[in-house]
């Protein structure tokens, strides 16, 4: 009987900051996948999961024992609040009482759900916080960005809040999710694990053929997404890209869908599991642009996981590790004549970058730290 199976009969709560059904978007494919594997390990998963637009009715048997859910409480209060506004939003007294009423051990997603962190220690619950970034910096990147006086503004204040808030959290330990958000958080004192996604053995699902179009798709809500798109569109306005483009993703603005349309691109708003799958597993090329450096992105192992040629911006890739596997485009020549200049990726190449991100990212590597840590 190995460590794993000692510890079949282990019960622990996750707090997600969002619903991770369906999972859909990085930070909530990170939780649904982990909550899944640690199930699948024999650990009693409950999971409390704050909703704010999401819904509640799911299936949720394959990746939980027992699901709570609670409503993010958004006041105009909590904007001048000097806790960040994504922490004091998730600050739900039943969700406290929930997790006090047994000895089970807390994993909190994100700095967005650790409101709690530290009364629950001093409470004597085992508690560490899964980072999916740095989260200070992230926003503080999101304001360099942002052209919006107002909201330019929000995120300084919030990148100032939520630093101030991680110091606060010194005696927690910390589960980041690169290397070099790791060596990071260490570096600045802090007790901290490096927890590498959980990409599940099943979930590969590689097509013989690839269909010749490129694809971005992401949570396309978020600025640092549609930004993207505007600067793919923009690359294809001054010299067009040799191959159809489809653009795929949940809740498009409608500007965005303007911008899309005009530069002839063809958009997916909110697709199905299945059919983001098959956009995904079939596309010859896959973009994969971002401006902002931040933890890792799911949509970067995603895409590793298919046949397609990966085209990268540097800071996409930057301290994932993986920059090897993807064509990082510096953005200094034209996107189409850098297109013009790559070749699809042999099947040697392929097999490589699969092995290695099934064994990088194998849930095994999630269920004996998680194990090691509660025991």
């Amino acid at each position: 009987m190995n460590f794993i199976q000692k510890l079949e009969n282990k019960a622990l709560h996750i707090v997600s900051f969002d619903v991770p059904f369906s999972p859909n978007y990085g930070g909530i494919i990170d939780v649904y996948n982990r909550a899944k594997a640690l199930k699948e390990a024999g650990w009693e998963i409950h999971l409390h999961c704050f909703e704010y637009g999401r819904g509640r009715d799911f299936e949720t048997s394959d990746c939980a024992t027992k699901v709570h859910y609670y409503e993010r409480k958004k006041t105009l209060l909590d904007f001048f609040s000097f806790l960040p506004f994504i922490v004091k939003s998730r600050a739900d007294q039943t969700l406290f009482h929930n997790l006090t009423q047994d000895n089970h051990p807390v994993l909190l997603e994100g700095q967005h759900t650790a409101f709690f962190a530290n009364s629950l220690q001093k409470a004597g619950k085992k508690v560490a916080i899964r980072q999916h970034n740095v989260e200070w910096e992230y926003y503080q990147q999101l304001a360099q960005q942002e052209r919006s006086l107002v909201k330019k503004w929000f995120f300084i204040l919030e990148s100032y809040k939520l630093k101030i808030h991680l110091y606060s959290l010194k005696k927690i330990p910390f589960l980041a999710i690169t290397p070099a958000d790791t060596l990071s958080f260490q570096s600045a004192g802090f007790t901290t694990h490096y927890l590498p996604p959980v990409i599940t053995e099943n979930a590969t699902v590689i097509e013989e053929r690839t269909q010749r179009f490129g694809l971005f798709h992401g949570k396309l809500s978020v600025q640092e997404n549609h930004a993207a798109v505007l600067r793919l569109c923009a690359e294809h306005i001054k010299s067009p890209l040799p191959f159809p483009v489809k653009i795929a993703g949940i809740n498009p603005s409608d500007s965005l869908r303007k911008k899309v349309q005009e530069a002839g691109f063809e958009l997916i708003a909110n697709p199905s599991h299945e059919a983001m799958e098959a956009l995904k597993n079939t596309a010859a090329v896959h973009f994969l642009f971002s401006a902002q450096v931040s933890g890792i992105k799911f949509k970067l192992l995603e895409s590793l996981k298919t046949r397609a040629l990966c085209i990268a911006t540097p800071a996409l890739v930057a301290g994932s590790d993986l920059a090897e596997f993807c064509s990082v485009w510096n953005e200094e020549t034209q996107l189409s004549d850098f297109i013009a200049a790559q070749d699809q990726p042999t099947n040697e190449e392929l097999t490589n970058r699969w092995e290695t991100i099934a064994n990088r990212f194998h849930p095994t590597k999630t269920t004996e730290l998680i194990a090691e840590l509660f025991a």
